[in-house]
């Protein structure tokens, strides 16, 4: 949770973490947060608590969809990408991007996944659905991109409290009954 490194060293960190040039934000001159964490989900608290203080000095009106899209994917990256194991660790990065735009991305040490059919079982079977993670990243998320095999992940989010999530229509769709 340090905020000290340069641009040019936060680039750098970019390029290294996600070994995918075109994961790399464009914007070099944004405000930035980086973090890294071992793999237990009780480490995910304080860093969201970091990442809402870091919205707040980016002047943001209401960070709920960053801080949500944030857990989300670190809960994934501990869980399914690196599997709770101790000796692994979860990285996020985030850069602003302006008022209440931020570009997330979360790296783990797991082998990846292929997300379409993740994404493709959970519109056919709405059991396959363990939780709504991956439905409220969709949901909230701007853009959505995988790399490295799936064990990293950019979303862009609003911070802006103009988007507006029904939750009733998020468990509906979660248990299949989309029509009702």
């Amino acid at each position: 949770m340090n905020e000290g490194p340069s641009r040019d060293e936060l680039a750098a960190n970019w390029r290294i973490a996600l070994q995918d040039e075109r994961m790399i934000p464009h914007t070099k001159d944004s405000p930035c947060f980086s973090a890294s964490l071992p793999s237990s989900t009780s480490a995910v608290s304080q860093v969201l608590e970091a990442i809402s203080c870091f919205a707040r000095r980016c002047g943001s009106t209401g960070a709920w969809g960053l801080i949500i899209v944030s857990r989300e994917l670190l809960m994934n990256a501990i869980v399914h990408g690196n599997r709770s194991d101790p000796r692994k660790e979860a990285r996020i990065l985030i850069l602003s991007l302006g008022p209440d735009i931020y570009d997330i991305v979360v790296r783990d040490e797991g082998a990846g996944f292929d997300y379409s059919v993740v994404r493709d079982a959970m519109g056919v079977c709405p059991a396959a659905r363990q939780g709504s993670g991956y439905v409220l990243i969709e949901e909230l998320a701007d853009e959505l991109e995988f790399a490295v095999k799936g064990s990293s992940v950019r979303a862009r989010v609003r911070g802006d409290a103009n988007r507006i999530l029904d939750l009733a229509d998020l468990r509906r769709r979660e248990r299949g009954l989309e029509g009702t």
